[in-house]
């Protein structure tokens, strides 16, 4: 069966934009909400997690794009 590119290059831009989109409501969520530090804190530390995930699937994106794998 043949991978059609263009549908995997939209899957990943998809799943790119829910990660960014899932970050920056964590943010508001972090700035804005009363939260306990504790509960702060645990959303600083997935935040963090979702950017490195973030990260390293635009780098995936990115060869995806270019190299057509």
């Amino acid at each position: 069966m043949k991978i059609n590119k263009k549908e995997e290059l939209e899957k990943a831009a998809k799943y790119l934009l829910n990660l960014k989109e899932t970050i920056n409501l964590l943010d508001i969520v972090i700035r804005d909400a009363a939260l306990e530090d504790v509960d702060s804190l645990v959303l600083q530390g997935i935040v963090k997690k979702y950017n490195k995930l973030y990260k390293q699937q635009l780098i995936h994106y990115d060869e995806m794009r270019t190299n057509g794998k």
